[in-house]
């Protein structure tokens, strides 16, 4: 016998999900971009988040190349997930050199673009070798809160990309190859 189960709400927002690969020129707002970035936000301090971590070590850190955003347009943004707040850390780089270091075609200029940076030494002193792994897994739930988020929403779109050149974004970013890996990119915006 077959039995049909029932499904549940995160079923019909994943549903809903979808890449999206183009692009209005219309601006996020500050609201937007919060709600965004409210993906990774520290709930209850800086140990507990909408995704996993091995060990709570969050070696996931999001940076927001703001192209088109309220109050911040043409600025780097680093999110602090306890505070749910950003800070202005510098200039992002124009449209046309970051579209060279990316890899996706769009149909014009995404909001933001979202850099998830692994930074492994918080898992490979406690987990050696298998810290690698649990990184690549914290990332996966990471996008996958963000995709959900973003199918929640009436007016956000975007699509994940993998094809960021690390050296490229390190650099924008001013972190050093040792201590950061670039784990995955997220053009977002309306």
């Amino acid at each position: 016998t077959t039995l049909s189960l029932p499904k549940s709400t995160v079923n019909k927002i994943a549903k809903k999900r979808q890449s999206e690969r183009t692009f209005s020129d219309q601006a996020l707002s500050e609201k937007e971009l919060g709600q965004i970035l409210s993906s990774f936000y520290a709930h209850n301090g800086l140990e507990h988040r909408a995704y996993p971590s091995a060990g709570a070590s969050y070696a996931l850190e999001i940076y927001c190349i703001a192209n088109h955003v309220e109050n911040h347009s043409g600025k780097i943004l680093y999110y602090n997930p306890d505070l749910h707040a950003v800070s202005e850390i510098g200039i992002a780089p124009s449209w046309s050199d970051a579209t060279d270091n990316i890899y996706v075609e769009t149909v014009g200029v995404p909001q933001c673009i979202l850099v998830m940076v692994l930074f492994g030494h918080r898992l490979s002193e406690k987990y050696l070798e298998r810290g690698g792994r649990f990184g690549l897994i914290e990332v996966g739930a990471a996008i996958q809160q963000l995709s959900l988020q973003i199918a929640e929403s009436k007016n956000l779109k975007g699509v994940a990309a993998g094809g960021l050149i690390d050296d490229y974004w390190l650099e924008q970013l001013n972190l050093s190859s040792e201590e950061a890996k670039v784990a995955l990119g997220y053009l977002c915006g309306k």
